[in-house]
């Protein structure tokens, strides 16, 4: 298939879907023929058109980069038409006008089209009629792949409003087995979380499903939030590489060597070369991005990001991601002039309103990041990550019953989300709930068992308890799984702060575990491998002093306590300890 016939044949896609109202699959695809075809003038104005029937005129606009008039002459026709749709559709033109738009409109009528009839202009308008005479009208039957797969589509979106969401999941699979393109049906399983980790691999690695279009298992096992552990197995199921025991337990994402695994998919509508192509798709970006989010890399993540909004600056859904970093890297104050900048542009989308509540949660101020989290809430009420937020507003002021109550919401929502199940677990452990918290962990781990998290909270409860040989198989399990995510990087600390946390949290609760069962060796050499990843950690201090002062060791423990005191600042218990150590030390004084 000639360059020429597989544009032709994407076209014909897009323009089916648009057809059939799936907008937001029309996008997808147009885009993907955007960047394969290196941006080319044809496929950008059928980008563009998919962006203005979406409602995403800022972003359809922004691909211009005009400002004022400037470089308007530049535009050929067909461009201009595109740009003057794009300003004149945006909701903010329905306000008052403010100079800055006057003096773009003026610039356009001051250009009138029938001026523009140089030769460029005429190639362009004559190379767009011979485009749409190939296919004047699309004619479609009903047995049709875009018919059928719309139609089971539709279906699934009536069974999800009736709450039959099994069926649902059934509906939108078979919309794939249709046509693997229909991107709504994917947006549809993850928004509502109808999969659970197995069946979304199962989907992922069905090879009838992506037999022609293996590209798009991986930005599907993004879209579906698989985990790094399936998507490690499908990147090198990809690329044709057996995975070694080595190769399993390092499950760190590279991101200079992702462009390349495009260079082992196939497709029956791209060539080998359109295909390396979409390495620039913001798609593809995004796809690296959250699974560097998930890997708690986030300063990487937020780099990816800024690439994403070099090229398309009104991409919202990547804010979302943007403000979950700012706020994971402690930047407040960038945080806050993306917030601001969000209101202005965006103020009735719900991501403005999650970003300033993020602001307010990096600033501790938990009062008015939960307005804003409620304020977005209400605009989407079916949107996870606001609850999820909202609850930890409540659970930072020990809250808990609040916090249970916007994070049952979610799970409400989803059963299969993962993070609902495991902030309703910490929140009964804090309440000593322990049969709730152990059942809702055991739920969390067969939603995702790669994740060390719930295994820690198991620990901390099995200790709780004083069930010590438990406790340690769990937080032993919770050091394995952090240490497959992290892998043999040199310089990772502060890369994946996120992971190093529950590292030492793990490396510590195991440390007490040794030191109730009077195991003073393997707690000092375990605690001590904590206190060389976090030495500032007082609570690391703190249980190393401890576990000299069970050896009757008072002058290392004093040491100790004193060092913890030195980092934290007042701390009655530690200074309890600190003051027992001493009368401890000068009662078996040999002098006294």
């Amino acid at each position: 298939m000639s360059l020429a016939e597989e544009t032709t044949a994407v076209q014909i896609k897009v323009y089916k879907y648009i057809s059939l109202g799936m907008i937001k699959t029309a996008t997808f695809i147009a885009s993907k023929l955007y960047y394969a075809t290196g941006k080319s003038s044809a496929a950008k104005l059928i980008y563009l058109h998919c962006l203005l029937l979406s409602g995403e005129a800022k972003r359809a606009n922004s691909f211009f980069q005009l400002r004022n008039g400037e470089n308007i002459d530049s535009l050929n026709k067909l461009d201009r038409i595109f740009f003057l749709r794009s300003v004149l559709s945006q909701q903010e033109w329905k306000q008052p006008s403010n100079s800055e738009k006057d003096s773009t409109l003026e610039s356009f009528l001051a250009r009138k089209l029938e001026d523009r009839g140089n030769s460029r202009d005429q190639q362009q308008g004559n190379l767009f009629q011979v485009r749409l005479d190939n296919f004047p009208l699309i004619q479609m039957e009903e047995n049709s792949p875009e018919v059928e797969a719309t139609y089971c589509y539709l279906q699934g979106k009536a069974a999800l409003q009736l709450l039959r969401k099994e069926e649902a999941a059934q509906l939108f699979q078979k919309a794939l087995e249709y046509d693997c393109f229909c991107v709504e049906a994917i947006l549809a399983l993850s928004e509502s979380e109808l999969l659970t980790e197995a069946e979304k691999k199962e989907l992922i690695f069905n090879t009838h499903l992506f037999r022609n279009e293996s590209w798009l298992q991986l930005f599907y096992a993004a879209l579906l939030n698989c985990s790094l552990l399936v998507f490690h197995q499908l990147v090198s199921s990809i690329q044709n590489v057996s995975i070694s025991d080595k190769d399993s337990k390092q499950l760190y994402l590279f991101v200079d060597s992702m462009p390349s695994v495009l260079e082992h998919c196939h497709s029956s509508f791209f060539c080998k070369e359109n295909l390396k192509n979409l390495a620039s798709d913001t798609d593809f970006l995004m796809m690296i991005a959250g699974f560097l989010y998930s890997q708690k890399r986030y300063s990487q993540c937020n780099q990816v990001l800024d690439k994403i909004l070099n090229q398309d600056k009104y991409f919202l859904s990547v804010y979302i991601w943007k403000s979950a970093c700012l706020y994971a890297l402690g930047k407040a104050n960038e945080l806050f002039r993306l917030a601001h900048w969000l209101v202005r542009e965006f103020p009735e989308s719900e991501v403005s309103w999650y970003a300033v509540g993020c602001y307010y949660l990096s600033c501790k101020q938990y009062f008015q990041a939960r307005q804003y989290f409620q304020k977005a809430t209400s605009l989407r009420p079916s949107w996870s990550l606001s609850w999820i937020a909202l609850g930890h507003t409540f659970a930072f002021q020990d809250e808990s019953d609040q916090a249970l109550a916007a994070y049952r919401t979610v799970y409400r929502l989803s059963s299969n989300c993962f993070d609902s199940v495991l902030f309703m677990a910490v929140e009964y452990l804090r309440q000593n709930n322990y049969s709730q918290a152990q059942r809702l962990l055991e739920q969390a781990l067969n939603i995702t068992a790669t994740e060390p998290q719930p295994f820690h909270e198991l620990g901390v409860l099995y200790y709780r308890q004083e069930n010590f040989s438990c406790a340690i198989d769990c937080f032993q399990r919770s050091l394995q799984l952090a240490k497959e995510m992290i892998g043999e990087i040199p310089h990772a600390f502060a890369e994946l702060s996120g992971y190093f946390c529950i590292l030492t949290a793990s490396l510590l609760g195991l440390g007490h575990c040794y030191r109730r069962q009077g195991l003073y060796s393997k707690a000092l050499d375990t605690l001590e491998e904590a206190l060389a990843i976090e030495p500032q950690d007082p609570s690391i201090c703190s249980a190393i002093g401890l576990t000299y002062h069970s050896q009757c060791k008072y002058e290392n423990a004093i040491e100790m306590y004193h060092r913890c005191i030195a980092i934290r600042g007042s701390d009655l218990l530690v200074e309890s300890l600190l003051e027992l150590s001493l009368k401890s030390l000068a009662s078996s004084c040999p002098y006294n």
